[in-house]
C-alpha cells in the first residue's frame, strides 16, 4: 500500500506538486532554518539565462509580498531544469 503523503495529515502545510512529486514547502522552510547551515551549503545559482522565460508569468500585485531576505527554494525536476517550489518568490 503506498504510503500518504504529509499533504494528507498535516492540511495547513504549503505543498508544491509537479507531477508525482509533492515537495513538502512547510517543512523544507523548517529543516533550512533549524539546519544553521551544518548540513545544507547556501549557493548563488545563475540565472540570468532562465529569467527571461519568466517574464510573462510575473504576478505584479504578488511583488509587494516577496521577501527577498528569504532563501528561495527551486527543485531540480530533470537535467537542467529547475522549478521555484516555494510560495513566497
Amino acid at each position: 500500500m503506498p504510503r500518504k503523503s504529509k499533504k494528507h495529515t498535516v492540511p495547513e502545510h504549503e505543498i508544491y506538486q509537479n507531477g508525482i512529486f509533492h515537495f513538502n514547502i512547510t517543512e523544507m522552510t523548517k529543516f533550512i532554518k533549524e539546519d544553521e547551515a551544518k548540513t545544507l551549503v547556501m549557493e548563488s545559482v545563475e540565472v540570468e539565462s532562465t529569467r527571461s522565460g519568466f517574464t510573462n508569468n510575473i504576478n505584479e500585485e504578488h511583488l509587494d509580498s516577496v521577501d527577498v531576505t528569504i532563501p528561495i527554494i527551486l527543485a531540480k525536476i530533470s537535467p537542467e531544469n529547475y522549478n521555484v517550489i516555494d510560495g513566497n518568490h
